[in-house]
């Protein structure tokens, strides 16, 4: 019975191969005849992902994906024979496109992924199961190749995902486009990383960290108006977060609006007191209007927190002299000497005093 099962299963795998060596070449032909690849579509940032069933039998089937066969993405019945909804069909083939185009591109971790998604939402889709077939194999992962190739041919079926299995695919496929948009944002490739946070956040759409780091992305591409509009949208998902805030706060200043910069800094200190950096920015910007009591306040508590900085003392000793608190003031310069000799701006600030 086991050699039975070996042979089946040998067979089943060699039929994959010849499945991937017939469609193999047609693959890039099939995501060039899907034109650009929007990932998202109609489904909005804050649009929640969790899966329900309709609340009112008024609800219709989407169409599925016009690179989708009909046939293949007819759904079989759920156990107990309910019908699987229009929402659940819409997402699968949403995450079925989304695969396809990464496995063309030859992504093949986010191809599996979206894959694995569509199959979550529809468990016995033909299509993502082949295509699947066809991720394994251009990853030389012939054991799960064959375990698709047992689904596709009736050898095998694919069980619903449960609860866990759900959180976990959503997780996982959360930091992997998280994970692309930054790495993409980093390398100032700011379109190609739009969509990967837009996947991100359609997995976590209350994501305060991914919707900064797009407004980031936005602001770094000239897009200021949506930043802003980001911007407040995470506020609104995270209000503990002071990052947000001081990122903003920067994108208001280099337009002219200072006072709202200033108000957004003070308000990100609020949050954090006790980050140097947050306090130093709030100083500089405080500075540049010229508030420099207030300025001087801020790198007071920055030189409480870094006490071992030298250009901390320095700049506080200048602000100082600006305030007329000529002592206090050459005691920072001295102060930041004794931290870093070779502090020539610190030298002339205070033989400028005596």
């Amino acid at each position: 019975m086991i050699d039975t099962f070996i042979r089946e299963k040998c067979a089943a795998l060699a039929v994959a191969a010849v499945i991937f060596c017939a469609q193999g070449m047609m693959l890039q032909a099939v995501a060039q005849d899907r034109g650009a690849y929007t990932p998202i579509g109609d489904a909005k940032p804050g649009v929640s992902s969790d899966i329900a069933e309709p609340t009112s039998s008024g609800d219709h089937a989407a169409e599925p994906s016009e690179g989708m066969d009909t046939q293949e993405f007819t759904p079989l019945p759920r156990q107990g024979g309910a019908t699987t909804d229009g929402g659940l069909i819409n997402q699968a083939a949403m995450h079925y496109d989304a695969g396809v185009a990464y496995l063309s591109k030859l992504q093949l971790d986010l191809a599996e992924c979206e894959l694995r998604s569509s199959i979550m939402c529809v468990p016995d889709t033909q299509a993502a199961h082949r295509e699947l077939m066809l991720c394994s194999l251009a990853r030389f992962d012939f054991y799960h190749a064959a375990a698709e190739a047992f689904i596709l041919f009736n050898l095998g079926k694919q069980m619903p995902y449960d609860q866990k299995q759900t959180e976990d695919q959503k997780l996982a496929a959360f930091k992997l486009h998280y994970e692309r948009g930054i790495k993409l944002a980093s390398q100032k490739k700011y379109k190609e990383a739009y969509p990967e946070y837009e996947w991100a956040l359609f997995y976590q759409p209350d994501n305060g960290r991914v919707l900064r780091s797009l407004a980031f992305a936005q602001a770094s591409d000239g897009d200021f108006a949506a930043a802003e509009a980001t911007y407040s949208r995470s506020f609104a998902a995270d209000p503990a977060d002071p990052y947000g805030h001081a990122d903003m706060a920067f994108l208001l200043a280099d337009h002219g609006k200072q006072d709202s910069a200033i108000a957004q800094l003070e308000q990100a200190v609020k949050l954090e007191p006790d980050v140097t950096a947050l306090r130093v920015d709030l100083g500089w910007l405080m500075e540049s209007q010229g508030q420099i009591a207030r300025a001087e306040s801020e790198f007071d508590e920055a030189v409480r927190l870094s006490p071992k900085q030298a250009s901390l003392w320095m700049h506080l000793g200048k602000l100082r002299v600006k305030t007329g608190k000529q002592a206090e003031a050459a005691t920072a310069l001295k102060q930041a000497l004794a931290l870093d000799p070779s502090l020539e701006e610190a030298k002339q600030a205070l033989q400028g005093i005596h």
